[in-house]
C-alpha cells in the first residue's frame, strides 16, 4: 500500500504551471506546502509524458475474472455447504484459475 494519499489533479496542474513560469522547485513546494521530492516527480513525470495524468492499469490486478466469479457463485447456489478449501479446488479443477480461500470468501461476500 502506499504511504501516502494521491496527489489531486489540480494541484499537479498548479505544480506545473508554477514550474512553467520558473518559479524553483523548493520554492513551489512552500507555496503549496509539499515535498520538493514530490514537486521535483510531478515536474518530471510532465516534461516525460507531457502530462499530469495518472497512468491506467495501476494498483493490483484481480485473481479472478468477472466469469470465474460468476462460476463461484453458481457452486456455491448449488452446495452452499461447501467450504472456501475445496471451492479453491474445484474452481481449479474446472477453471485452471489459482486463488486463495481469501479470495473465494472476498467473491462471495459481492
Amino acid at each position: 500500500m502506499a504511504k501516502t494519499c494521491e496527489v489531486p489533479r489540480a494541484l499537479r496542474e498548479r505544480v506545473v504551471k508554477f514550474h512553467k513560469d520558473g518559479v524553483s522547485v523548493r520554492k513551489i513546494a512552500r507555496r503549496l506546502d509539499m515535498k520538493h521530492t514530490t514537486v521535483q516527480y510531478i515536474i518530471q513525470k510532465f516534461k516525460k509524458t507531457g502530462s499530469v495524468e495518472n497512468k491506467k492499469g495501476r494498483g493490483r490486478k484481480r485473481a479472478t475474472s468477472s466469469r470465474t466469479d460468476r462460476y463461484i457463485k453458481e457452486v456455491v447456489m448449488r452446495d452452499r455447504k461447501l467450504s472456501a478449501k475445496q471451492l479453491v479446488k474445484q474452481v481449479e479443477a474446472s477453471t485452471g484459475t489459482k486463488v486463495s480461500t481469501q479470495t473465494i470468501r472476498n467473491r462471495l461476500k459481492l
